[in-house]
């Protein structure tokens, strides 16, 4: 049977991406990515959605926009919501959230991008929706597979229900490619290539499972990322796309065999991926990028033990540069006493010397004391001690560093590595949120965070966050 393509008369699409940085490295590629994805999802030979019907946010400054963009969307009645994001994707230091850069965002002021988790749930909240697609062309995508703070399992579960479907460019810990010289990025090329070239031998409709497979071959075949997809409630036959290359004399048994063939020659590029000696490559020619070099290093010494003085060699190039953000050589420094135990001991110190500088940047001492939770023992005294001083510095002096939202994810870190004092991180963050000196940003996200640690104050927070929204309305 002829599967269905999404009516493009009740469907809508949202390509949003951010090329020109004010902080990050410049993705010229990206503009490219937008202005032919929109041109071929408007284009009756693909999907004909009209072109009022296909919103382009390109280089936008704050969160609200975008979800703002979401959210208008999934009042209406909707055969099919297309998300598709394309830009700098950044995860949280502190329980490795993927958020979405913007134009002007910060690596060290997540609260400046997007946090994919707020797409998530603007998307689901679309009730009215039939279908629902998400595609994401960003480091880390992969970790949009993952929930947080125990939404899993809800999501999860939402997704099953009402049908949705999640492609990304990369894996959770891969970063995405954007080759130099080349017009789109790696993977949206691909994409595009499938769209506007069709499928050979395939079927009349693309559905979301038959871009996949095409694509995925593709970028294996070049030796680039492996896509990422999930889906639920048949969210994989979720139909945008004709195939151009459709002919209606196709022997099914022929198909079939092809199809299994692609199979067999997806595993074989799965198998040349995993390739130390290209890991190692990988990993080198990320000259200006340390914390990806940092998790390539991490994944090369684990899965070939033999090229570890290699991998130590460039973590102690990062850990001593004096052009490296302090946050890598911290990283760093962890990742070395992990790979090399004989160093655990001269580790542990160098990372308690971050956490324990009250001068420094809070942020990069509770990364510190992250990493020292690594090594157990020792490491975690010293953990749990650094933790709790930069909680109660927080209260004792006016740092503004301090006072935003950022001791919030401390705290919340906090609660996660160490869950038998949730307790004594809720009586802070219950101080937080009713303390003016915070701002009321870090105040409302103290109080959420409380409700979730201690379902019985449920009713105290819901005052306080009305009096805080009274104030700043």
């Amino acid at each position: 049977m002829t599967a269905r393509i999404s009516n493009p008369l009740r469907s809508r699409a949202i390509l949003t991406g951010a090329h020109n940085f004010t902080h990050f490295e410049q993705l010229p590629s990206v503009k490219n990515n937008l202005n032919k994805l929109a041109s071929l999802l408007t284009s009756s030979n693909v999907w004909g959605i009209p072109s009022e019907r296909c919103t382009i946010l390109e280089d936008i400054s704050t969160p609200t926009q975008l979800l703002d963009a979401i959210y208008d969307a999934g009042q209406e009645d909707l055969d099919t919501l297309l998300f598709y994001y394309s830009g700098h994707g950044v995860t949280s230091p502190f329980n490795d959230e993927l958020y979405l850069a913007l134009a002007n965002s910060r690596a060290e002021r997540l609260y400046t991008a997007v946090r994919f988790e707020d797409v998530r749930r603007a998307i689901l909240s679309a009730h009215r929706t039939s279908n629902k697609v998400v595609i994401l062309d960003c480091c880390f995508s992969g970790r949009a597979m993952i929930g947080s703070m125990g939404c899993q399992d809800e999501l999860a579960s939402r997704s099953e229900i009402e049908g949705t479907y999640l492609l990304t460019s990369a894996a959770e810990t891969w970063p995405s490619v954007a080759p130099p010289g080349e017009q789109f990025t790696a993977f949206t090329g691909e994409l595009i290539t499938v769209l506007e070239e069709g499928v050979p031998n395939g079927p009349e409709i693309l559905n979301m499972e038959s871009i996949y497979r095409r694509v995925c071959s593709e970028l294996l075949a070049k030796a680039r990322p492996e896509p990422q997809q999930r889906n639920r409630n048949d969210g994989a036959r979720i139909a945008i796309a004709k195939n151009v290359k459709y002919t209606r004399a196709v022997d099914v048994h022929a198909s079939k065999k092809a199809d299994e063939s692609i199979i067999e020659y997806m595993k074989s590029q799965v198998a040349r991926m995993m390739d130390p000696d290209k890991m190692l490559a990988q990993m080198k020619s990320l000259l200006n990028e340390d914390h990806l070099r940092i998790r390539s290093a991490k994944s090369l010494a684990e899965m070939h033990p033999e090229f570890r003085p290699e991998c130590l060699t460039v973590l102690q190039q990062i850990s001593s540069s004096l052009n490296t953000k302090k946050i890598d050589q911290i990283q760093a420094i962890g990742t070395i006493g992990r790979i090399d135990p004989t160093r655990t001991e001269a580790v542990i110190n160098d990372l308690a010397d971050a956490a324990s500088n009250s001068k420094g940047n809070p942020v990069e001492r509770s990364i510190a004391c992250r990493e020292l939770g690594q090594f157990g023992g020792k490491g975690q005294e010293l953990a749990l001690e650094n933790y709790r001083a930069i909680l109660r510095q927080s209260e004792e002096e006016d740092h503004p560093d301090l006072m935003t939202q950022g001791i919030v994810n401390i705290a919340k870190r906090f609660a996660t590595d160490w869950p038998d004092y949730k307790h004594e991180v809720a009586d802070f963050l219950g101080r937080v949120g009713v303390t003016y000196k915070f701002s009321a940003d870090a105040r409302r996200s103290a109080l959420i965070l409380l409700m979730e640690l201690d379902k019985s104050k449920e009713r105290l927070v819901t005052k306080e966050l009305e009096k805080i929204a009274a104030i700043t309305q």
